[in-house]
């Protein structure tokens, strides 16, 4: 499948981390998504492609990749917590 494809380069902890967390059975269904889909790109799978293996919206994954990619230079933000969702406004 075609498709666009985002650049990620993944230290060697980071991917052993994400890789303990998209296996781990009492981590949140969306952390262990958003780990896989991390995962995925990592692994030079195209946005469309790694939507339909997940089952979500290729917009997620968009999304999902370029969040990583801008807190990408923050090496001490803690992984987890790059994959959680942001505070809304007003909530």
């Amino acid at each position: 499948m075609r498709g666009k494809k985002t650049r990620i380069l993944l230290s060697e902890n980071e991917k052993q981390h994400l890789l303990k967390l998209s296996n781990k059975l009492n981590t949140s269904y969306k952390l262990v998504m958003r780990a896989k889909l991390i995962l995925l790109a990592a692994s030079g799978k195209a946005n469309n492609e790694i939507a339909e293996k997940l089952d979500i919206q290729p917009r997620v994954v968009t999304k999902w990749v370029q969040r990583w990619n801008e807190t990408a230079d923050c090496e001490q933000t803690d992984i987890e917590l790059r994959l959680a969702d942001l505070d809304r406004p007003g909530a």
